[in-house]
């Protein structure tokens, strides 16, 4: 959890500082991961090389919001609510925090990972040890963007949807092209 300290101004003009704080949890980190196909992590770098400040700030517009919460009183949960982040957001705390980020790389770094598990990192060492030895199918462990096109042609339908999957707006550009491409071929390759 990370307990940010921002200094804003209230809607009188009088200079506040107060403590916010953010948490995305293991659950919540599990969904982000999988929301994108090449992995959360592999996706930000993406979207920060590709310098599209719009995407960029959408992202952490989306981090901010969906980590803001409070602290119970008694220390056990940590509270979010749609309710919760639309509060934060409508303030002048929310207006600062967001401008650090987008104008300090190292700030925005430190943020998105002190709103991460404290044991999130060495849980993943774990992980990493835990399956060093596993051996698992060559198969089993590629992702769509593995293949080559060449090789998405050629599977049949029943494989090409294993892979890719089913839904198009899962798909990314390329691969819903190649899907595309698999419908519309006339050639006798297997369909």
């Amino acid at each position: 959890m990370l307990r940010k300290t921002i200094m804003f101004k209230d809607l009188d003009g009088n200079a506040l500082v107060e403590d916010f704080y953010f948490h995305i949890s293991k659950t919540e980190l599990i969904k982000l991961e999988i929301s994108q196909d090449e992995g959360m992590e592999a996706y930000l770098k993406k979207i920060v090389a590709s310098g599209n400040n719009k995407e960029i700030m959408a992202i952490f517009e989306s981090i901010i919001l969906s980590s803001y919460g409070r602290r119970s009183d008694d220390g056990k949960r940590f509270i979010k609510s749609a309710e919760i982040s639309e509060e934060f957001h409508q303030t002048d705390a929310y207006e600062e925090l967001m401008f650090e980020l987008m104008t300090d790389a190292g700030a925005a770094a430190k943020f998105i990972t002190g709103c991460l598990p404290d044991d999130f990192e060495s849980r993943i060492k774990e992980l990493e040890v835990a399956t060093e030895n596993v051996e698992l199918p060559a198969d089993a462990v590629r992702k769509v963007t593995d293949y080559t096109e060449a090789e998405l042609l050629s599977m049949d339908q029943d494989e090409f949807d294993k892979v890719a999957g089913t839904d198009p707006q899962k798909m990314s550009r390329e691969v819903m092209l190649i899907a595309f491409r698999r419908r519309t071929r006339t050639d006798p390759v297997q369909q």
